[in-house]
């Protein structure tokens, strides 16, 4: 039987239950088994509008970042579909390939 979420959740909430039944810890990551989009990063649906999940994950557990422009990126030992707060870090665009 599928999980499904009660609705008018926050965004903490909501990263909180898809922590829960949506995400498979292994080897220090949290891999995001929804839905994943075309570049192989997770999607999350929220309050009628599609996110990137790392980026939904990191600011609704850690805040939003200083410059809102900024994206959420990963170490390179991490796959796309991580979506552990804890493993990305804000950079602005010109320099997410430099990690």
């Amino acid at each position: 039987m599928p999980h499904r979420r009660p609705p008018r959740l926050t965004a903490v909430e909501t990263a909180l239950w898809l922590l829960e039944h949506r995400v498979e810890f292994d080897q220090g990551c949290a891999l995001w088994t929804g839905a994943i989009g075309s570049q192989g990063y997770g999607n999350i649906y929220y309050d009628g509008k599609t996110y990137n999940a790392q980026r939904f994950m990191k600011i609704a557990l850690h805040g939003a970042p200083p410059d809102l422009t900024m994206k959420a990126t990963h170490p390179l030992f991490c796959p796309r579909i991580c979506v552990a707060p804890e493993h990305t870090e804000w950079k602005k665009e010109s320099r997410c390939n430099q990690s």
